[in-house]
């Protein structure tokens, strides 16, 4: 729906029509119009741009900032180790859609500072599963091998160990897709995050709050796209798990 949503809608996004205005579903305009008469489903279409777009983003900046404190924490151990993890803890005490909100709030609403702050919520998760992965492979015998053989201690961390958990990581970002999805949409709500007029789910139901007595629809369908929209990231999380954990492999589960 995104990617058609670039060269395609049934209508325009922005061209009002207050004669058209709370249409139910209907032939013409398939998911019906909103307030000022625009078609609600080219408008969900164009906000599915908006998700992806913070999600990418959001989660890059938390993978990124999220594995390479994890693996200094992991690998450098002692009070490097204990500096950036107390950090962590910090960032993790507070709900991650309450810290973006913070953080908006002082950097100011919009898309950019929503996908900053959303990356930075996120990064206590990355840093917390990367530390975890360094602790465990690092002991492992081609580890240490490796530092047999002359290795240094990050060439080992870069060549067997981030390697080896990967997927696990991977895992991760599928599932904090989904978390940042659900935290534009709270920025979003609040008017903090996608400013008008780029649409957004979370705004689409904000606007809908309104006029829920009149028209329901306007509410529905922006809440049905997010919540299809994070049900299949944390499916394909699951299944990107079941394939790249050998510990699920052939086991059915």
């Amino acid at each position: 729906m995104s990617l058609v949503s670039f060269f395609y809608t049934p209508h325009s996004i922005t061209k009002i029509d207050i004669g058209g205005r709370f249409e139910p579903p209907n032939l013409v305009h398939l998911l019906g119009t909103d307030e000022y008469g625009r078609d609600t489903l080219s408008r969900i279409m164009v906000g599915s741009q908006t998700s992806l777009l913070v999600g990418i983003v959001a989660v890059g900046i938390a993978f990124v900032l999220g594995t390479l404190l994890g693996v200094l924490a992991g690998m450098a151990g002692a009070w490097v180790d204990e500096v950036v993890m107390r950090w962590m803890d910090i960032l993790y005490a507070f709900p991650a859609v309450v810290l973006a909100i913070l953080l908006v709030s002082v950097i100011g609403p919009g898309i950019l500072s929503g996908m900053v702050a959303i990356g930075i919520a996120s990064t206590p998760g990355f840093a917390r599963l990367a530390r975890s992965g360094v602790l465990s492979i690092r002991e492992e015998e081609y580890v240490q091998a490796a530092y047999a053989i002359g290795r240094s201690r990050w060439t080992a961390a870069w060549r067997h160990i981030v390697p080896n958990m990967a997927s696990t990581v991977v895992v991760q970002a599928t599932i904090a897709f989904a978390g940042a999805l659900l935290s534009e949409a709270g920025l979003s709500y609040l008017g903090l995050g996608v400013q008008p007029p780029i649409p957004s789910w979370g705004r689409m139901l904000k606007e809908a709050q309104t006029y829920m007595g009149i028209d329901a629809w306007l509410a529905i369908f922006p809440g049905v796209a997010i919540a299809l929209f994070v049900l299949g990231l944390y499916l394909l999380g699951d299944g990107i798990r079941q394939i790249t954990d050998p510990r699920l492999i052939g086991t059915g589960d």
